[in-house]
């Protein structure tokens, strides 16, 4: 909770200077007080309308509070008052793409490296965006961009690995998230995705001692725990990954993965009944959840065999 001093300070802007108000503001949002900061803000568009100050800010926090629209709105009207500052499109690129907008998000990402081709955001972003239209080899390249010009951003790694394994090209997910550890360590992202490079090149035990790096982190993570089950299956351990899956189905029934990777461990080892009821359990969580599941050489229901073949297993990724 901010102090009341702080809230104090929040809603008592200097009516002369705007820069002095915009201060206040970002007082407020490191203090905690987002509505004395949204106050502060309001107040600046209200006594500077063409200044794109205020509009930048207040998109800012309705960004942060997932208010997406809102924040399109507001950075919109940033650019309107600032078109050739390239940190007001980025932030435009930004609210489209949280909003879900990835054609427009690409649009604002161009426009902001019009303005400043070394800008590694608007690089990232625009890789996020690429991305999200299916585009990975561009986004790639994207990412690349951004880390040609900022050789220690940890995000683009994060993002360049996770496009190489989309891409199936897990020599440079390798890569890239041995470069992501060397700066951020202690991220569970990071070893997760070596552990998905590392069983990739089927180099199981490098991936397991990953996995295990991840938990260490992030403890009963659900999607540590299936990539855990699927190693121990790729190390001959399938006993122990039924009883972790097992586990882990039973607390999370609604996760179609989980019951996925269950069924296809109990099935590679011939306990087809279990492994069918395990399948059909992913299957019916599919409506609900929106995820895939993989396929199987079990014999199960004509529908649930059909859905099985239609799609193969896909995880969905957000991108940094």
């Amino acid at each position: 909770m901010p102090s009341a001093s702080s809230a104090a300070l929040c809603r008592q802007p200097d009516p002369t200077d705007p820069r002095s108000v915009a201060a206040i503001a970002r007082h407020c949002v490191q203090a905690g007080d987002l509505t004395g900061a949204e106050l502060a803000f309001r107040d600046l568009i209200r006594r500077w309308p063409d200044l794109a100050l205020g509009y930048d800010g207040l998109g800012q926090i309705y960004l942060g509070a997932q208010r997406y629209a809102e924040a399109v709105a507001c950075f919109r009207e940033a650019v309107a008052r600032d078109p050739s500052a390239a940190p007001r499109h980025n932030n435009l690129s930004l609210a489209f793409y949280r909003q879900g907008d990835c054609s427009a998000a690409e649009q604002a990402g161009r426009a902001a490296l019009r303005l400043d081709p070394t800008y590694p955001e608007a690089w990232n972003n625009l890789g996020n965006a690429l991305l999200g239209s299916q585009e990975p080899a561009l986004a790639r390249a994207a990412y690349r961009e951004a880390l040609r010009h900022r050789p220690g951003y940890a995000k683009a790694w994060l993002n360049l690995a996770r496009t190489n394994l989309l891409l199936n090209d897990n020599v440079g997910a390798r890569r890239a998230a041995r470069r992501a550890l060397q700066r951020t360590p202690e991220s569970a992202l990071s070893w997760q995705l070596l552990a998905q490079a590392e069983q990739g090149l089927h180099h199981y035990p490098q991936a397991l001692a990953a996995v295990e790096e991840a938990l260490r982190r992030t403890p009963e993570t659900v999607e540590l725990l299936i990539l855990k089950g699927s190693l121990l299956r790729d190390t001959f351990q399938p006993e122990a990954a039924i009883a972790l899956l097992d586990r882990g189905a039973r607390e999370n029934p609604r996760d179609s993965y989980m019951w996925n990777e269950l069924g296809l461990t109990l099935d590679s080892v011939n306990r087809l009944p279990e492994a069918a009821a395990a399948f059909d359990r992913a299957i019916a969580t599919l409506a609900t959840d929106g995820r895939r599941v993989g396929e199987t050489c079990v014999e199960i229901s004509p529908e649930a065999m059909a859905t099985l073949h239609k799609v193969r297993y896909n995880r969905t990724m957000n991108y940094l």
